[in-house]
């Protein structure tokens, strides 16, 4: 038994009552496992992804907007960072230093919790394979969402395009890679997408599994990095930096 004081009262709380509470967060999805603490099983990390999709549903489309607009700009520093690194270290350095930076728009989403279209792909998802959700919600989920990826994109693209916010070098090295995307063909490019939007899924699935913030952090940086580096496609990153061949 435990002892709690409120308004200067004692209370007696069953241990197996104050455990529960103490390991279970407000949504009702579990906040530690049930083996073993600080490590849960699979259909725990389901039961803590459907919260997150659960929480997704029910924000107001314009909130779900204006958070995949922040999305949208933040997946754009991936490529601004990128392509700065690169014009410092090219054509003597490694590509893979340049790959380093990549993560970093990531981990401004998953931190800041804002929408991404990828992670999209795998929460509400559940919803509608729980049969909580249906699918035309699901598919007006993905429609606001990817409207303010995109949104966000271009207006990173045009600013990058237009400001002088890039040295000539990197500059020049931006352009490289909407050229390089532009270049291939259409099911080499669409293939390459997938499997960057599986890799994704996999990172918000762990991000899930994961307690502190520094356990996220090595996740997104671990798993982002493989993008680039296998020369994949993110296809918001992507679209800026598309956006910023067509505005440059």
């Amino acid at each position: 038994m435990a002892v709690q004081k409120e308004n200067d009262r004692e209370l007696i709380v069953d241990e197996d009552t104050l455990s529960e509470v103490i390991n279970e967060s407000k949504s009702g999805s579990p906040a530690a496992g049930h083996a073993v603490s600080d490590y849960f099983g699979t259909d725990e990390i389901f039961s803590r992804v459907i919260a997150s999709a659960d929480e997704e549903f029910g924000k107001s489309k314009r909130l779900l907007y204006f958070s995949g607009v922040a999305a949208g700009l933040s997946i754009g520093l991936s490529f601004l960072a990128r392509a700065a690194v690169a014009a410092e270290v090219m054509p003597d350095g490694s590509p893979l230093i340049a790959n380093l930076i990549y993560p970093i728009g990531f981990m401004l989403i998953v931190l800041g919790r804002y929408q991404l279209f990828t992670e999209n792909t795998l929460t509400p998802v559940t919803l509608v394979l729980t049969r909580i959700a249906s699918v035309p919600m699901l598919l007006s989920n993905w429609g606001v969402v990817l409207a303010g990826n995109l949104t966000g994109a271009l207006i990173i693209g045009l600013v990058m395009a237009t400001s002088g916010v890039l040295e000539p070098e990197a500059a020049e090295v931006a352009a490289s890679f909407g050229e390089h995307g532009l270049s291939l063909p259409w099911f080499s490019l669409f293939i390459k997408a997938i499997v960057a939007g599986w890799i994704v899924a996999s990172m918000v699935w762990l991000v899930h599994a994961a307690q502190d913030t520094i356990s996220r952090i090595v996740i997104v940086f671990s798993l982002m990095f493989l993008i680039p580096t296998a020369d994949l496609f993110h296809c918001i990153i992507g679209s800026c930096e598309a956006f910023y061949a067509v505005f440059r």
